[in-house]
Formats: C-alpha cells, structure tokens, sequence
C-alpha cells in the first residue's frame, strides 16, 4: 500500500483524467499541474520502501499518457481550409474577410463557379476580397504598361531639344531606332497581361480548393508553400500570349541601351520586362506572383516579389502527379473576373492581330540593324 502522502498526490490524476485530453480547458490545467507535482512526492517517500516507490511512479506514468492530447488530425476539417498561402485571411479573424472554418457546401460563386456543387473554403462574401487583390494586380500592371508610355512619350519630346538638334546623324538615327522600338513592346504587351490576369484569376480561385495540399509543395516546416504544382500546359499557354513581347521587348532594350542620347536627355525610368526574356522566365515570374495572388505588390514597389523558387516540377499528361495540378490560366479564364483588360478593342483577334503585327515589326527593325 503506499504511503498518503502518494496517495494524496496520485488520486487527483484519476479523476481529471478526462479534463485533461481537451489541453486547453482548466481542468487540463489542474491534472498537468498534479501530475508535475507526483513525482517530487515520489522522490520524498523513496526511503520507506523501494517496492512502494516504484508503484507510485508507475501510477504517475499512466496518467502523464493519460493527460497527454493526441496529434491533430492533418485531414481534419479545420486543415482543409488553411492554405498557408492565404494565412492572412484564415477564419477566426475580425479585421477581415475570412475563409470558412471547414469546407461548406457553395451553390452561389460569382467569381468561382467552377466551384459551386461542391463543399469549398470560400464563400459569396469572401469574393469580394478576391475582386479587390483582382483590382490591385490590374493597377499593378497598368502602372508598368503606364511607365512605358511615359518613357516613350519623353523620348519623342527630346528630339525638340537642342543636344538633339545639334548631334550628329549617326547619333539621331540611333534615337529615332529607340523610340520606334518602343511602340511594337506597348502593342504587344495587352496579350500577355490579359493572360497573366486570367492566370492570377485562377489563383485567387485557388483559396476555394480545399484539396490545395495536393497541388502544392510545402517548405521542410510544413508552416508555408515553397512552389505551385503547375501543369506545363500552363506554361506552354502563357509562352505562346508572351512571346511576341518577349521578341520586341529584347529589341527594345537594346536599342534603348545603345541610344546616347536617351542616357542624357531623358530622365524618367523604363519598364523593366526582363521576365519576358524566355519561357522559363516568365514561368518563374507567374508561379512567384502566384504564391501572392491573394497580397498583390503594393503601388510604388512594383519589382517586390517573392524570391524565385529553386525548382519546380513539369507536369504533363503522363506524369501521375498531373491528376492535381493546377491550371490557372484555364481556370480564370472560366472565372467570373473580367481578365480581359489590356488588348486594344480591334474587333474579334485583336489580341493576336496586335501581337502578330508587333512581332512581324520587331522582326524587320531587327534585321534592318
């Protein structure tokens, strides 16, 4: 039998054992707290009997398992709608708009449809956030499309200057070059833009998935998403809407670098469309923005993005991976939001006639060099 004093400690284990499960309750707080205090009691007693000692710590291990809580379920409904992605907007908060506590059962999307008839993270109320970061991104590269004009509009003011006037033809010539490769870049920048809208559309779609853990890549934490599962179809898509620009853009950046005369007379900044350089770097460029779809660049920090991902997987059709891949594009697309917002009105293929026509001048001022 053992002595009282053990007695005494051991006996409130037993009966708040079951407090002690919930972790977070006050009786949990009183069982943690009696069976921290056992084992000194323990200790204090060993010199009555070896035998009785080791019954009272065996009676002070089973309840320590006792009060300890279980592992939390990681398909849990709660986990279902915590895309780290979109942390800043989990349930529970009160200064925003916030994502459902558990997958609820929509019939009613504006923005997502392809959503409805199933049980998602967001909900009618919630789009509204997702049509203010939409609205963010168009002034985001408005304001890029917006800087290139104005860089533009200063070039052709400059040739009124007198360092203009008074240069030599070679020199000229070389500035008229920079300012007529600017116009092509303008034109074939509304296809692509349109194209990356439709692709940050299908992102910010994204945060009604509560799946999202399969088509995503999370850190050696597990606490943030270190890259997107994007299908190549994606990349093929978004190359094929860029590449025209990616064409006229590297021409104008290297007319634009030998011009002398821009370096002095003309004093406001350039955009800068380096991304567009390849298809993998305007692949990079979108799957970095896409981590941000939800916290888009504020105004003035326009080259404020995420660091690039190290790697990423290619899925295509064969690779069993591709089951859960996303597609943006394809989703905005067929999203509510109106991702058509910089192509110039020309009737039906505008887009691609204003893209086609910017890289076959391109092509020619090239090859004129």
């Amino acid at each position: 039998r053992a002595p009282p004093a053990a007695q005494a400690a051991t006996a409130p284990d037993h009966g708040d054992a079951g407090s002690g499960e919930g972790g977070d309750g006050a009786d949990g707080g009183q069982a943690s707290k009696a069976t921290t205090e056992a084992p000194t009691t323990t200790t204090t007693t060993t010199t009555t009997s070896t035998t009785t000692t080791t019954t009272t710590t065996t009676t002070t291990t089973t309840t320590t398992q006792a009060l300890r809580a279980p592992p939390a379920d990681p398909d849990s409904k709660e986990r279902l709608c915590r895309n780290p992605m979109f942390s800043t907007h989990w349930a529970g908060k009160s200064d925003v708009r916030h994502l459902a506590s558990e997958p609820t059962y929509q019939t009613s999307l504006r923005r997502c449809p392809m959503y409805n008839g199933m049980e998602v993270c967001c909900s009618p109320s919630f789009e509204r956030e997702l049509d203010i970061a939409f609205k963010r991104w168009v002034d985001h590269w408005s304001a890029i499309r917006k800087t290139l004009a104005t860089f533009r509009d200063a070039m052709q003011d400059s040739k009124t200057s007198q360092a203009y006037v008074t240069a030599g033809a070679e020199e000229r010539a070389q500035h008229d070059k920079a300012l007529n490769s600017i116009q092509p870049a303008l034109d074939a920048m509304g296809g692509c833009l349109d194209v990356m809208l439709a692709y940050i559309a299908g992102m910010l779609c994204f945060t009604c998935d509560a799946s999202w853990q399969q088509s995503v890549q999370l850190d050696s934490t597990n606490t943030s998403v270190a890259f997107l599962l994007i299908h190549d179809s994606t990349d093929e898509e978004l190359w094929f809407a860029c590449k025209p620009l990616a064409a006229v853009a590297r021409l104008m950046d290297i007319r634009v670098r030998d011009d002398a005369l821009a370096q002095e007379l003309v004093n406001v900044p350039i955009s800068d469309l380096s991304m567009m350089e390849s298809r993998v770097s305007v692949s990079a460029y979108m799957r970095r923005l896409g981590l941000i779809a939800l916290r888009p660049p504020l105004p003035r920090t326009l080259d404020h993005l995420p660091a690039e991902a190290k790697s990423w997987r290619r899925l295509v059709e064969d690779d069993p991976a591709s089951q859960s891949a996303l597609y943006p594009i394809r989703d905005g697309q067929q999203s509510g939001f109106e991702w058509r917002q910089f192509v110039t009105n020309l009737g039906g293929g505008g887009g691609v006639v204003s893209a086609f026509v910017a890289l076959v001048i391109g092509a020619v001022q090239l090859c004129w060099n």
